[in-house]
């Protein structure tokens, strides 16, 4: 239950436990104590006693949390007051307290050990909250979407209603409905609104999911499942596309929905693809694991022949970055304050993505060298393996006839196409049509090594048109 006085959002999380109380009367010297910590304490229970966090799981674990319309709830109030029954907290504390859970990584002190990103609760539903309040429109659609596909609602059609809602007015006017229309009538149209505000194709990442509507388009997420896979786009640096203050152009015509025209490149074709693929992990609720290997060490093995088929086609030194997404120079980076003083900051980003990749090389060298027989992954290989799972999961190894490798999506077959779409910031892969000239379905996004940074347009820049069904 909630009450929305003007500008005053109160919520009620349930019934009250007495250790919510005790919490809630603790947060204040809590708080201020962990902004003095650089690292996790060894005697954590000093500062964040038993009894504090299991009433801080009771409020944010609550059956609230994972509902679709949170976020328009707590977003477009300008304060939100939390009741857990006689009590009540502020949205301020809160979210100070959980910016300094994510800062000392301790979540599974709250959590139980569950480090879902897909996990709905009111740690990372806060953080959620706070990144929708504070981006600008231009970027918001890729990430709303991306949020509210992980929230529970029963009707498809909510989700669209959910994120139009947060968009800014003239988005909510340009997109007009009528009551009890289908799925497949509802979201190409929306989607296309949300491809003309998304200058480099984040929304075509977001394409994979679990399950899918199959009337839906192939360039059409279907909003009603959730991705596949965390989108590779979240880097910075990524750019297979133009960089030259060019934007991705979709031509979408109302009258035929079920098309969208955008500029690409179709630059290579898949002539190998592994028939192997990550292992889940028991977290993500499938089968338990099997001997004579766990999760952990079929995984390390998969890397290990991913590695020898690479071993033939990029040098050496680079293969480490192909696992990971070449994983550096993250967007979190505190070196954007220097941006404005070019000489400082490109030589301490320099030298801190020098330490970065020198730390992922020494890992990934643990982990070709180790072997069932050595006993238990060092905490090396298992910092590589918890990033690496990031790009691997969801995507097999593929070849092109060009001698590329990468990750690409599990659905594609040999004869696709890599394509490389106008600004996008990623290659996607692509299926060809049966019948129609420069028409293609859409099978998802992908790594290929040394195409992420524009490297196929210094040698062709001729982009031309292509219809996505």
């Amino acid at each position: 239950m909630y009450r929305l006085n003007g500008f005053l959002c109160q919520i009620w999380l349930g019934e009250e436990i007495p250790e919510t109380g005790n919490a809630i009367g603790q947060l204040p010297k809590v708080i201020a104590t962990l902004k003095t910590l650089q690292t996790p304490p060894v005697e954590i229970d000093s500062i964040l006693p038993p009894l504090f966090v299991t009433g801080i799981r009771h409020l944010l674990t609550c059956a609230w949390w994972p509902r679709l319309w949170v976020l328009q709830e707590a977003t477009l109030a300008r304060d939100a007051i939390f009741i857990c029954g006689s009590y009540l907290v502020s949205w301020k504390l809160l979210s100070a307290l959980v910016k300094q859970i994510k800062r000392l990584h301790l979540y599974s002190l709250f959590r139980r050990n569950d480090h879902r990103i897909e996990f709905c609760d009111g740690f990372s539903e806060i953080h959620n909250i706070e990144l929708v309040r504070h981006t600008h429109s231009d970027t918001l659609a890729p990430n709303l979407l991306r949020i509210c596909r992980q929230r529970i609602c029963f009707d498809p059609c909510d989700r669209v209603y959910a994120v139009i809602g947060l968009m800014d007015k003239y988005v909510q006017e340009g997109f007009v409905w009528e009551p009890g229309e289908k799925v497949e009538d509802l979201y190409p149209p929306f989607v296309a609104i949300l491809l003309r505000m998304d200058p480099t194709a984040m929304l075509l990442s977001l394409n994979e999911t679990t399950q899918r509507n199959p009337h839906l388009p192939s360039w059409c997420p279907d909003l009603h499942y959730r991705s596949l896979n965390d989108v590779l786009a979240d880097y910075e640096g990524y750019h297979a596309g133009f960089t030259i203050q060019t934007t991705t152009t979709f031509d979408f015509d109302q009258n035929d929905p079920g098309k969208i025209r955008t500029k690409g490149i179709i630059m290579d074709t898949v002539e190998t693809i592994s028939s192997e693929e990550w292992a889940a992990d028991a977290t993500d609720g499938h089968l338990p694991e099997s001997p004579p290997f766990s999760t952990e060490q079929r995984n390390i093995m998969l890397l290990q022949s991913y590695i020898a088929i690479a071993l033939k086609m990029v040098e050496k030194k680079d293969i480490w970055r192909i696992f990971i997404g070449n994983m550096i120079g993250q967007q979190n980076s505190k070196l954007h304050w220097l941006a404005g003083f070019s000489s400082i900051h490109d030589r301490l980003a320099n030298r801190r993505w020098k330490e970065e990749a020198k730390k992922f090389q020494t890992c990934f060298h643990d982990l070709q060298v180790w072997s069932p027989g050595t006993g238990e992954p060092s905490p090396a290989i298992r910092f590589y393996l918890k990033n690496a799972r990031r790009v691997c999961y969801g995507r097999k190894l593929f070849t092109t006839k060009a001698g590329h490798i990468g990750l690409g999506p599990r659905s594609m077959t040999v004869g696709d196409h890599v394509c490389i779409l106008k600004c996008a910031k990623v290659p996607f892969v692509l299926k060809k049509h049966p019948t129609q000239s420069d028409t293609y379905y859409l099978r998802g996004e992908a790594y290929v090594q040394g195409l992420m940074y524009g490297e196929y347009l210094k040698v062709n820049k001729g982009f031309y048109w292509i219809t996505l069904v």
